[in-house]
């Protein structure tokens, strides 16, 4: 992707607005106006994905309270809107890895399907390391085009990322916060 000339320039983790204009879109990338929510630290980009703010406090109180184990759950929404967080069992052996329940798994899809939703993605917690894909991660992963939400406990505020798997990468996905 080519970036206008304010982007290329601008750091990568810039905590202030590079640029906006009036149509919400800058010359070749997207209008990836970058915008830190200060309460969480969470990165909310000007194009994308919304999720509803109540799903993603959810999230980083489910990762706060299983601390120092990675905890994990499931986005549910409609396909350009994560409206709903749902906790699930963290099976997995070791404290820094996850596996979410099975049985957990599908329960909420049928209880999704029951009410209109569809699960988009997967979340789950980094609590000593940063908001991206680990290796394991990266090897374990296995919806494809799913989207993937990522909470980091190392910084305070909580960090979020949010991530697409696509043909075997994990891409980064810009977000916004709605109420």
């Amino acid at each position: 992707m080519d970036l206008c000339a304010a982007c290329a320039e601008a750091p990568a983790r810039s905590r202030i607005a590079v640029h906006r204009r009036r149509d919400g879109d800058c010359d070749g990338c997207g209008g990836a106006v970058e915008i830190w929510n200060l309460e969480f630290g969470i990165r909310n980009l000007t194009s994308g994905i919304a999720i509803v703010r109540r799903a993603l406090e959810a999230v980083v109180a489910h990762a706060r309270a299983e601390a120092p184990r990675e905890c994990c759950g499931l986005l549910l929404g409609r396909p350009d809107s994560v409206s709903e967080a749902v906790a699930a069992r963290n099976i997995a052996a070791m404290a820094t890895r996850f596996l979410v329940d099975p049985q957990d798994h599908i329960d909420t899809l049928r209880a999704a399907r029951g009410r209109g939703l569809e699960i988009l993605g997967f979340y789950h917690s980094h609590p000593h390391t940063a908001a991206v894909p680990s290796e394991t991660d990266r090897a374990e992963a296995g919806y494809p085009d799913h989207l993937y939400l990522i909470v980091s406990l190392a910084v305070e505020p909580a960090d979020a990322r949010l991530f697409r798997l696509v043909m075997g990468n994990f891409r980064e996905v810009q977000f916004v916060t709605i109420d």
